[in-house]
């Protein structure tokens, strides 16, 4: 049985409900259901929840927005349609709550300027990834580096016999970045892609290692060279029978994908992500359609060095085709440093290593929040675009109780201590 209670209130000019109706879907897919009326600036809901306390919580989370202020009940004239609340999905993500108990919610535009979400292990990262992942109504792909997440569309694997869909640079790039090449196994590889593209077939790893493999061996550095990438490659070669093709991509990421990479060695992983970065972001250069790609481990994918990697260069250019790239690391500063400095949101779990602490703080611009990442606990994180705020985050994964209850625990256990 469902308790139900009408609320109305009246709208001031200027007030954004963005954030509100974006809870209000919250509340709607976890626990009640509400009915949202908006006629000439006033706003009546009809919520009805499975007890009189979720009415309650939600009731004084409306009474939190300032803009609102409470009125009596009156029957709109005429008949009013309602609001459809997935409207305002598409407006911004609640994630979480504030230290007051309001909605906290990310406008997507924020994530379109790319995003980095940085923690120790067990921080709630991973957590916080999935939950904005789940809410993103855009095609999305999240590279899973350990297998964690459940989703409707998980593949565990890809077949990688259509590499002649990238451009040699792209390739070239994608295995550089991934097996760590000398400059004359560079060469090599440069060398058979050559040989591949003058057949006019099609190729994946297997033919580039029977073509280099068949390489004549003119010199002792050939030989060398040679053997030690053969060792590379034989390490991305795939055992499992795959039907997922990197073709299939463009069409697979509508509702969202989960690619399961725990079966692949690392460097299988780094050069999977990497080809998977490299072709995405070629088919955004020739038909720009918006698309997320959250990258899990990404110091992985994204390392601190001279070379400028496949997925730096979307975090430099990506946007303007509408590639759109989130980072997962507990490791920011072995990243690149375009990671940083491209990506204007950021989520900041808890760091347990001071240096990763302080660099961090410095690279928001708030280089004494280092104390504040290093005492956050499991599940809070400081959200940073213009300033910082705490948030605790909501999560189907994590709980099982009711977040809109666990307000009061939160409030009694974190310091208040005010943010700069």
């Amino acid at each position: 049985m469902l308790i139900c209670k009408r609320l109305c209130y009246k709208v001031e000019e200027g007030c954004d409900l963005t954030g509100t109706f974006s809870f209000l879907k919250f509340v709607v897919t976890k626990y009640c259901k509400v009915r949202v009326e908006l006629v000439k600036g006033k706003l009546a809901l009809k919520l009805c929840c499975p007890n009189s306390s979720l009415v309650k919580e939600v009731k004084a989370r409306m009474n939190l927005v300032e803009c609102l202020k409470w009125a009596r009940c009156i029957p709109f004239p005429g008949y009013p349609t309602p609001v459809k609340l997935t409207y305002f999905k598409e407006k911004g993500l609640c994630i979480g709550i504030d230290e007051r108990g309001s909605p906290v919610c990310l406008p997507i535009r924020w994530l379109e300027r790319h995003a980095l979400i940085v923690g120790s292990t067990g921080s709630g990262k991973s957590t916080t990834a999935y939950t904005i992942f789940s809410e993103l109504p855009f095609p999305k792909l999240l590279l899973d580096w350990h297998g964690e997440h459940e989703w409707s569309n998980v593949v565990d694997c890809v077949n990688l016999n259509h590499l002649e869909k990238l451009s040699d640079i792209e390739i070239l790039d994608s295995f550089a970045s991934s097996l760590n090449l000398s400059d004359a196994q560079y060469y090599i590889l440069m060398k058979v892609l050559q040989l591949l593209r003058v057949q006019r077939r099609s190729f994946g790893i297997r033919d580039i290692a029977f073509y280099v493999k068949s390489l004549e061996e003119t010199s002792r550095w050939m030989r060398e060279s040679k053997y030690a990438l053969l060792r590379k490659l034989e390490m991305l070669i795939s055992r499992k029978k795959c039907s997922f093709t990197i073709t299939d991509l463009p069409n697979s990421l509508e509702g969202g994908l989960v690619l399961n990479l725990s079966d692949y060695t690392e460097y299988g992983k780094r050069f999977v992500a990497n080809v998977i970065i490299s072709y995405l972001f070629a088919q955004a250069k020739n038909n720009p359609t918006k698309a997320f790609i959250f990258v899990e481990e990404a110091h992985n994918i994204i390392p601190k060095g001279n070379e400028i990697s496949v997925a730096d260069k979307v975090f430099m250019e990506g946007r303007k085709y509408g590639l759109h790239l989130v980072a997962i690391t507990q490791s920011p500063k072995a990243m690149s440093p375009n990671a940083m400095k491209n990506t204007a949101l950021k989520i900041v779990h808890a760091l347990r290593e001071v240096e990763d602490a302080k660099y961090v703080a410095e690279s928001i611009g708030y280089p004494e929040l280092w104390k504040e990442f290093i005492s956050l606990e499991v599940g809070e994180a400081i959200l940073s675009f213009r300033k910082p705020i705490r948030v605790f985050i909501s999560s189907k994964k994590r709980n099982s109780s009711s977040p809109l209850a666990q307000r009061s625990t939160h409030n009694k256990e974190v310091s208040h201590t005010p943010l700069p």
